[in-house]
């Protein structure tokens, strides 16, 4: 079969342009909406229902430009269909009126304008063979619509003037688009910079490219504007050269007391070591099968207790202190490339298997019985708060390990048993704090906030070591946000107990590395797709809206292939169970059935992931 022109687009190994997600179709149909020609033509198929697609590539700043045209209009009683662009983390079902839209289209047959629920009367409608072209500048938050290369309402997104709309807020942008047939389907064919031919339906006598001379459109981008593609989004901490996900986060597997994939063992030191790839600063490290045994939990923030070999270990599936392993042999070092081990069970038992899972903070701090600088950032210590440019707090942190460049920081500080504020080191406000008592005997839980949260997030909690859904309570976080340098406790005992440590540990998303977010579940074996913009090495999932539901943890060492179907629990010390949850994708994960602890009908779940590598370069599984 012969191919013709428009069928060959400029994807390359170094450059994709966007095209709508056949795994991120909903409506008010289970039913997906047809998609063809490349991802990139679509067809309703289901009458009286509304069916609609999200785009593959996601952003959360710089101003965009894609264009559409109309093969057919739906046709019927009314002319119902919208166009644009959607909040990347908002899971719904993609018409009009619902939370998230920042859309054009028709309403029975009114060309009308949506921001989240709301919807006005604006421009008009294009007929069979038109092209809308669309434009965000997402750090303005400003979106034009046009019509046959005019912009409506002498909008011109070149100079920033009369948007179509303007402060939505800030969010991840991906485009959308959805219909709603009531006899004769309607048909879209989209460009994002691949075919200003749109599969042979336009003759353009002349094509433009976008502001990096990427792409081809049937008209002139904006000034400024970018085509939808991997080569336009940027890279990992792009202030770091050649760095990549997994200098930062690694999640690594072994054999206890063996040569293995990973590790190496030593029979004159009796000690094993596990090769990481960097210098660890924080370990979260499980025994796999056969045995039952504990979470271990190890930072260089608390280090060792007193003249310990051991570091000292934290467990997420109990409400215990910190303590040395009773042998004293756990992990013994972090040092340039990973980590050594002893011969306690819950880290290296002869014909067991475990996983870690590795974080770079900002290097070890001095923890010495009088330090001098106790405060490491991005691999320097400092002897103070401000000689490390870390604005403080109504507390000041024994110690800290801040890692900027990841969003990642350990601060370890003391009690005082009241309202207070604990500066992070951070250059944003976290997404996800976990707080444990390091000293309490009364059994402490471990506290998570999540900045997405189900309705206060300054009152909402979750606990780390308990199947329990959100919980509301002021006293943890004193009812306040935290901001880009300190984040508040209240004085729940669980994080401020007079006098006793506490150990917190700090993120915020960093494009291209973690993403920290929230789904509702659609209770279907066809789950929901969720959007990280990368692919994904290691996911953590737990419901918010119910109870019994655990913290469920995947990691791509432990499965190489789709499904994802190994996973640990980070409230129990259950060995490792199979069960086919997700898939990993290159830009994400997708859920493949509808459990209770992933996936419910209707239910909310928040996630932390972790990337393997940035959609800009990766690979699908």
């Amino acid at each position: 079969m012969a191919f013709s022109a428009e069928d060959i687009v400029p994807d390359s190994p170094t450059n994709n342009f966007c095209t709508l997600n056949p795994l991120a179709t909903n409506g008010t149909t289970t039913t997906p909406l047809t998609i063809s020609d490349g991802n990139l033509k679509t067809t309703h198929n289901v009458t009286g229902q509304w069916q609609g697609a999200k785009g593959t590539i996601s952003v959360s700043s710089g101003i965009w430009y894609f264009e559409v045209v109309i093969l057919q209009v739906p046709t019927g009683t009314h002319e119902n269909y919208n166009i644009g662009f959607y909040n990347a983390d908002i899971h719904n079902g993609l018409y009009y009126g619902l939370a998230g839209n920042l859309t054009f289209g028709a309403n029975a047959s009114v060309a009308q304008l949506y921001v989240n629920t709301s919807s006005t009367s604006y421009g008009s409608l294009g007929n069979n063979g038109s092209i809308y072209m669309f434009c965000l500048d997402v750090d303005s938050e400003k979106f034009w619509v046009g019509l046959n290369g005019s912009w409506f309402a002498s909008g011109n997104p070149s100079t920033g003037v009369n948007p179509s709309a303007s402060g939505f807020g800030k969010a991840n942008w991906t485009t959308v688009q959805s219909d709603y047939t009531y006899s004769g389907a309607g048909s879209f064919q989209h460009n994002y910079g691949q075919d200003p031919t749109f599969a042979g339906n336009k003759s353009p006598t002349t094509t433009y490219t976008d502001a990096n001379g990427l792409g081809a459109f049937y008209y002139q981008p904006p000034d400024g504007a970018l085509a939808l593609c991997t080569a336009n989004l940027s890279d990992f901490t792009p202030t770091v050269t050649d760095d990549v996900p997994q200098d930062y986060f690694k999640a690594v597997t072994y054999s206890g007391q063996t040569t293995a994939d990973a590790g190496t063992w030593d029979s004159g030191t009796s000690t094993s070591t596990i090769t990481v790839g960097f210098q660890p600063d924080f370990v979260w490290l499980k025994q796999r099968n056969p045995s039952t045994t504990t979470h271990q939990l190890l930072d260089v923030v608390r280090g060792k207790i007193g003249n310990a070999a051991s570091f000292s270990r934290l467990r997420t599936d109990t409400t215990a202190t910190e303590a040395t392993p009773a042998s004293d042999s756990g992990l013994l070092s972090m040092g340039s490339n990973g980590f050594t081990l002893g011969t306690d069970s819950a880290y290296n038992d002869s014909g067991s298997t475990y996983v870690a899972w590795c974080w770079k903070a900002g290097g070890p701090p001095d923890l010495t019985s009088s330090p001098t600088k106790p405060f490491a950032k991005n691999g320097v210590q400092y002897e103070t708060l401000s000689a490390a440019n870390i604005t403080a707090g109504t507390i000041t942190p024994t110690a800290m390990s801040v890692n900027t460049d990841a969003g990642f920081s350990i601060v370890k500080y003391t009690g005082t048993g009241a309202n207070a504020t604990v500066p992070h080191g951070l250059t944003t406000a976290p997404e996800v704090i976990i707080v444990k008592n390091l000293d309490d005997t009364g059994g402490r839980s471990w506290i998570v906030y999540h900045h997405q949260a189900t309705s206060t997030p300054q009152e909402d909690y979750l606990l780390l070591n308990e199947p329990d859904g959100f919980g509301t309570q002021p006293w943890y976080w004193n009812d306040t946000y935290p901001t880009s340098s300190v984040f508040s406790i209240g004085i729940a005992n669980a994080v401020t107990y007079p006098s006793q440590a506490h150990i917190a540990y700090c993120w915020h998303s960093v494009e291209g590395y973690s993403k920290f977010g929230s789904y509702t579940g659609n209770g279907s074996p066809d789950g929901p797709f969720i959007y990280c913009g990368f692919r994904p090495a290691f996911v953590m999932v737990k419901c918010t809206s119910t109870s019994s539901t655990m913290w469920i943890m995947f990691d791509s060492e432990r499965d190489r292939y789709n499904v994802m179907d190994s996973y640990l629990q980070a409230n129990d010390s259950l060995a490792e169970v199979s069960y086919p949850f997700i898939d990993f994708l290159s830009n994400g994960f997708k859920h493949r059935h509808s459990s209770s602890h992933t996936n419910a009908t209707n239910d909310t779940y928040i996630f932390m992931a972790f990337a393997e590598q940035p959609f800009k370069f990766s690979n699908a599984r």
